[in-house]
Order: structure tokens, then sequence, then C-alpha cells
């Protein structure tokens, strides 16, 4: 992966058989989401040589819980380098900022799951969490 510019930060075993999680580090613009693309093509394209089936569909076992999914983490820093979610004096290490970051994630999520469930199983992976 690193050869075609896809830097992983970690990569372990998940619960299910064959099942792996992996992340990628904080990345500026969209770089992230062309490392997503190239990774999902190294994968099938590695794996296919090797006789196997890559699949990145959400898996649901409502008798095991959500099995997998995709989520996204959010991050915002100022021009000196300063996470602006956080406030180590607050109780919950929370800015205000932050705060109404999260309260607009919370009042626009039915919306936003049009763009961050792109499959049926994603969006009916929500009723599990």
């Amino acid at each position: 992966m690193e050869g075609i510019g896809v830097k992983i930060e970690t990569l372990m075993q998940e619960y299910g058989f064959g099942q792996f999680e992996l992340t990628f580090p904080v990345v500026e613009g969209i770089e992230i989401a062309d490392m997503v693309a190239d990774f999902k093509t190294a994968s099938f394209v590695h794996l296919k040589r090797k006789g196997l089936t890559a699949e990145f569909m959400t898996c649901v076992r409502p008798d095991k819980g959500n099995c997998s999914g995709f989520h996204y983490n959010f991050s915002l820093w100022d021009s000196q380098g300063r996470n602006v979610f956080a406030d180590p004096d607050d109780c919950g290490k929370l800015s205000e900022l932050g705060r109404h970051w999260l309260a607009g994630m919370v009042e626009h999520a039915p919306a936003m799951a049009a763009l961050v469930c792109p499959t049926i199983n994603c969006y009916r992976s929500m009723d599990y969490v």
C-alpha cells in the first residue's frame, strides 16, 4: 500500500472471520478519499490474484449486533495546530465549538444518512447502534 501512496496507521483483526479494521492517519483535504479508493482497488486486485474476494459491505447480524461498518472521525484545528474541539478545563473536555459541532451532527444525522450510509446494510446497521 505504501508504494501506491496509501498510508495505513493501524490494522487489526475484527470480530468476524476474515474481518479487519484499519485506520488511516489524519490528512489534509480530500487525500483520505483517494487513499480509501486506492486501498479498496488494490485489495480487490491483490486478493483476486490469490483466488480470494475482498468485500467492503457492512454486515448486519441482529443476533450478534452490528458486525462491521464504516465510521468517521472529525477533527478541527486552528492555525496554531490546536484542536478547537478540546477544552481541558471543561468537565467533559469539550469546547463550546465542539458542543455546537456535536449538536449539529445530531440535528442533521437523518439527512446525513443519505451520504454516510451508501448501502442498505449501512442504513440498517444504524438500528443496532
